[in-house]
């Protein structure tokens, strides 16, 4: 790695300039020596901002043909066709300078470290750190505003950042800090960027919100849906809500659950029927012509956004009822479990407390990286993802596994055998489904034991990730956005990695000398 890669000498108007050898500053100097080794990381980014400026330019277009079609010309006068809406060879012409794709990506590499770019705390963080300050100053640069810089970063897309995921494994490989001949695989629970989604809290937001987005119409220059009655009612349903959720532990509680319920069921279905009705006499859409196409597509996303609440709070009402008045239980799959993330599933692992979010797959190498991750949609089986998970581990770091340790969740006799048909020397599972299919020789072989103390290890490594780097509660919304957010993450925390073993490779030299 080149040594100090922020350390300047000289830089005008100071007499001394130079970063502290902070932890920080060592994973920035890692992440700039990966993208010196690795250039075509930049060239990724670059398209990956070429794809946010096209569609930019894109809507401009479209507003632009929209604004020229009420011009009249002058008599006689001939101009050229506007450029069509699509983006195919449409070419990015000078205009404000871009980030560069280095400092885009430098801020990628901070907002994993630190969690967030976005936060009071974190913006306060970087606003003093002086390692920042220096990267910056020695390029000529300023600190950009902070809306530009969320943009940019979350521009990068999920192909980027996986690819940013393998030139870091290839540079781990290249420096020895990894033969990657071990991978441990487990789960764990993520939390989505949602609140607990009770039925009741469910109904409150969907009705809430729809009625919200009714009151947004004179934006557009339409007449707002009549308030009418709705807000009293949407006060009532927030205060029987408060006495459902307290009503636990005190006398009497199931009754009078019952009746805040039917309260509240009663006072929502006052607010579907005014506002169904008035929606079935509106199509805002239509009824605009003023408007540029951009902000026909904002009302247009507003409308659709209502109807779908107001469809969404009925089929809430409707479980709810089953389940308080019949006994009734829907799985959780058939339910709608949070306001702003639709993608997010209800999560149970291993009588822990269940959350409503993500489960991701993760691998673990012998010292400690992250070789895989798979995020996806639902709360599918680890059994599933055992193999995709070594195959994933195979194609990022070039290594297969020698071997392979995971707990009882994964422990299908099938996938053992195909592992280890595949090139895999030692499947480890740990548990007494494992037990009961693995021969009792090889259960009792050392390594088999060893292997299965060891698997503790990735427990304290989600810890990390977990307690570190944010890892256990989400901030995105969408699974796009999960997957390029916790994939971020798993970077970042590698970076860490890398320093950790140089330093503690560095004290064992001074120690020997």
């Amino acid at each position: 790695m080149a040594a100090g890669l922020l350390d300047i000498d000289g830089a005008p108007g100071e007499l001394f300039w130079l970063a502290p050898d902070s932890e920080l500053k060592q994973v920035v100097d890692t992440a700039l020596d990966l993208v010196r080794r690795t250039p075509a990381i930049l060239t990724r980014i670059e398209e990956d901002q070429d794809v946010l400026g096209l569609a930019k330019k894109q809507q401009r277009q479209i507003d632009a043909r929209w604004q020229a079609s009420f011009t009249d010309l002058f008599p006689g006068l001939t101009l050229p066709e506007p450029p069509g809406p699509e983006t195919r060879g449409l070419p990015l012409e000078q205009g404000r300078p871009r980030m560069p794709a280095e400092v885009v990506y430098v801020f990628f590499v901070l907002q994993g470290y630190l969690g967030s770019i976005s936060d009071r705390r974190a913006r306060d963080q970087l606003q003093e750190s002086r390692t920042l300050d220096v990267y910056l100053q020695s390029r000529g640069l300023q600190l950009p505003g902070w809306t530009t810089i969320l943009e940019n970063v979350n521009a990068i897309c999920v192909e980027t950042r996986s690819f940013i995921l393998d030139a870091q494994l290839a540079m781990i490989l290249e420096d020895e800090l990894d033969d990657f001949s071990a991978a441990i695989v487990d789960s764990t629970a993520c939390k989505a960027n949602s609140a607990w989604p009770t039925d009741g809290r469910m109904i409150l937001g969907l009705l809430r919100r729809a009625f919200r987005a009714s009151q947004k119409l004179e934006d557009f220059g339409l007449l707002n849906v009549p308030k009418h009655w709705v807000p009293t009612w949407l006060k009532k349903i927030q205060r029987l809500v408060f006495h459902i959720n307290t009503a636990s532990g005190k006398p009497h509680a199931s009754r009078k659950r019952k009746k805040h319920y039917r309260e509240l069921l009663g006072e929502a279905e006052k607010i579907l029927d005014y506002l169904l009705a008035e929606c079935q006499e509106r199509d805002p859409v239509a009824a605009v012509s003023g408007l540029p196409p951009s902000r026909q597509q904002l009302l247009a996303r507003l409308w659709a956004g209502l109807e779908d609440d107001l469809i969404n709070a009925c089929e809430v009402c409707n479980y709810s009822s089953e389940r308080i008045f019949e006994g009734l239980q829907r799985p959780a799959k058939e339910k709608l479990l949070s306001l702003g993330d639709a993608s997010a599933a209800y999560i149970e692992k291993g009588g822990r407390e269940a959350v409503i979010g993500y489960k991701p797959q993760v691998a673990r190498s012998g010292n400690g990286f992250v070789t895989a991750m798979i995020v996806a949609e639902g709360n599918d089986a680890d059994s599933t993802q055992l193999s995709p998970m070594v195959e994933q581990v195979q194609q990022r770091t070039g290594v297969l596994p020698r071997d392979v340790t995971a707990d009882d969740g994964y422990a299908v006799e099938a996938l053992r055998e195909q592992l280890l048909a595949g090139g895999v020397e030692k499947v480890y599972l740990c548990g007494a489904k494992a037990k009961a299919f693995i021969p009792e020789e090889e259960w009792e072989d050392p390594d088999f034991q060893q292997a299965r103390r060891g698997r503790s290890a990735v427990e304290s490594f989600i810890f990390v990730l977990k307690f570190l780097f944010g890892f256990g509660r989400l901030r995105r919304r969408g699974l796009e956005a999960v997957q390029a957010e916790l994939l971020e993450k798993a970077i970042a925390y590698n970076f860490y990695r890398v320093v950790l073993l140089r330093s503690q490779a560095q004290a064992a030299a001074r120690k020997a000398a």
